[in-house]
C-alpha cells in the first residue's frame, strides 16, 4: 500500500513538472514568434528605405542626364 502511494506521489509530481515545462516551452515559442514578427516588421523597413534610396538614386541620375541632354541641345 505505502508503495502505491509513493508511485502516485512520484507520479502526479512528475506530472507536474511535465505541465510546467509544457508551460515553459509554449511560452517561450510564443516569444519566439513575437521576436520573428518584429524583425520581420524590421527587415520590411529596411527594405523599404532600401528601396526609396534606390528610386531617389535614379531620379537624380535621369535628372542629371537630362540637364546634360539640355545643355547639349543648347550648344
Amino acid at each position: 500500500m505505502l508503495s502505491i502511494m509513493k508511485y502516485k506521489f512520484f507520479d502526479q509530481r512528475a506530472q507536474e513538472c511535465h505541465v510546467a515545462m509544457i508551460q515553459a516551452l509554449q511560452n517561450l515559442a510564443t516569444q519566439l514568434e513575437q521576436e520573428r514578427c518584429q524583425e520581420s516588421r524590421l527587415v520590411e523597413k529596411a527594405v523599404s528605405k532600401l528601396v526609396k534610396a534606390k528610386i531617389r538614386d535614379r531620379q537624380t541620375v535621369a535628372a542629371i542626364e537630362k540637364e546634360i541632354a539640355n545643355t547639349l541641345d543648347l550648344e
